[in-house]
């Protein structure tokens, strides 16, 4: 059976999950402030300062935006299910679904990878690395099947 799901509907809930998304943040911002730590990095004949944001991540509204994110993917997975029988020429639910299957494993990927590490200089190469992975991975997995049909 066919399934109508108009572009209206589909700006409504992005748009609510917007709304929440920023009223979260917000709240986040103003209970939550980041504040600068300078820590001292000595490399043998070099040192040099190293400047970091951090904040309380075990914050309730930490936990609260972690949720969203999830309910984001979630949400994601469900409209990919929804018109997955769309005609093949419009048919991107397999490729928004491999996307996000590949999000999530990357992010797991790198979150442990992150946890383990504790130099700074390292941390940065992981998340910028993992970034470039995801971003990579969507836009293969969106545009090569597009080529190739």
């Amino acid at each position: 059976h066919d399934v109508a799901v108009s572009t209206r509907q589909l700006l409504v809930m992005y748009a609510a999950f917007v709304f929440v998304w920023v009223a979260l943040l917000v709240a986040w911002t103003l209970h939550t402030p980041a504040h600068t730590t300078v820590e001292v990095l000595d490399r043998g004949a070099m040192s040099y300062n190293h400047k970091h944001c951090e904040f309380r991540m075990a914050s309730p509204l930490s936990f609260m935006l972690f949720t969203m994110e999830v309910a984001m993917l979630v949400w994601g997975v469900h409209i990919t299910v929804r018109v997955r029988n769309v005609h093949r020429m419009f048919n991107e639910s397999t490729s928004v679904g491999g996307s996000i299957y590949g999000i999530v494993i990357l992010a797991l990927i790198g979150a442990a990878m992150l946890l383990g590490s504790s130099d700074p200089e390292a941390r940065f190469v992981i998340a910028s690395a993992t970034i470039l992975i995801m971003c990579l991975n969507i836009i293969v997995l969106m545009y090569v099947p597009k080529i190739y049909h």
